[in-house]
Formats: C-alpha cells, structure tokens, sequence
C-alpha cells in the first residue's frame, strides 16, 4: 500500500521523501558513529567508560541482569547486581585487562578477552558468560567485593588473571568465541613464518599446515 501511494505522488514530492529518509539514515549512523568514538581510549591510552554508562547501555544490562538472576542465583543472590553495578563491573575489567594485558605490557600472562564479547549484551551471549565466571570466581574466591589490583598485590594479580583465563574457556565452550586457525602460505619466507607462528601461540591460536582448514 505503501509503495503505491509513493508512486502516485508528484516527482517533486517523491524526492522530498526520498531526502527525508536519507537524513534520517545519516542522522541514525551518525548516532552509531558516535557510539562507537566512544568506546575508543582516552588520550592516556585509558578506557573510556561513557559509553557504559550510556542510558542505553544500561538499559540493555537489564536483560543481562535477569539472566544472571535466573542462571547464577546461587552466586549472586547474596548481593544481587544492578544495572550500573554491571556496567562498573565491566568497566573494570576492561581497565584491568588493559593495563595488565594491552599493548603496553612487555609479557602480558594471556590474550584479552574480545571487545566483541563485552559488547554482546543479550541475554546467554558474552557479557552474560563473562560477568557469571567473575561471581563464581568471587564466591569461590570468598571475595567480599571485587578489587582488582592495581599492581600491589601479586597474588590478588594472578587469581584476577584466572579468573580471566577461565572466562577464555566458558565463552569458547557456549561458542562466544573462536580460537584462531592460522594457516601461513610456504612462499612466506621462514624467519617471517617462524615470527607469524610464535606470535599466533603466543595468542594460543592454532598453527595449520592445510589452508582448507584455516
């Protein structure tokens, strides 16, 4: 009915139309774009937390929140998360995986986690997954809070980078990430090929000698 009514219209109308919804589509992906910004680093290579804390944002936490309600009661009942104190959550453990596993760390222990995973806000998907590990970790740890160390605490360092590790493992097992295939062609010459696969096990991602299976 729709398509008629446009085609009935005059050509100097249709084209009013037209450029009305492409402004509305720029306007739309500006928004988007301007999200995105958001979730580059401050000038002091820092993550910048707006964009958590985005009204949003927090809105979306809620179906997180009832999933960990439903899914991890035992290990949140005790102290039952808020939209905002999810978004804090996360928030620091991307601080932490930046200032202990980003680019700046000479031998960071692992590979951070993916952005992607910390951006998948629907309820079962890898916020979800990341967030369930870290109350386990906490209840199992006998943590009254989560404290992430800032370096003063070698042990509290390694349980966190566990505690990690073992978020790795969970969003591999419900399929929230993918370990990397790396399949490097022979015409590569062998210094370059040795360097390529030490750096995808230092990543532990798996080397192929079939380009198929990459």
């Amino acid at each position: 009915m729709y398509a008629v009514r446009l085609c009935m219209l005059s050509p100097l109308l249709r084209l009013h139309v037209a450029r009305v919804s492409i402004l509305a589509l720029l306007h739309s992906s500006s928004k988007i774009y301007e999200r995105c910004c958001l979730l580059g680093p401050k000038k002091d290579g820092g993550l910048n937390a707006k964009f958590f804390e985005a009204p949003e944002i927090l809105t979306q936490l809620d179906g997180v929140k009832q999933w960990l309600l439903k899914n991890c009661k035992k290990y949140v009942q005790t102290d039952p998360p808020t939209n905002k104190s999810l978004a804090t959550l996360v928030v620091q453990l991307l601080q932490f995986q930046e200032d202990n596993l980003g680019k700046n760390v000479s031998k960071p222990p692992m590979t951070r986690l993916p952005m992607k995973c910390f951006l998948d806000l629907k309820p079962g998907d890898g916020v979800c997954h990341i967030l369930a590990n870290a109350y386990r970790f906490k209840q199992e740890q006998g943590w009254r809070r989560f404290d992430f160390p800032g370096g003063k605490s070698e042990s509290r360092m390694d349980r966190t980078v566990d505690m990690l590790m073992a978020a790795e493992r969970v969003l591999i097992q419900n399929r929230c990430m993918t370990v990397p295939s790396v399949f490097v062609r022979p015409d590569v010459d062998k210094n370059t090929a040795a360097k390529v696969k030490e750096v995808v096990r230092k990543h532990q991602g798996t080397v192929v000698e079939n380009e198929a299976d990459a």
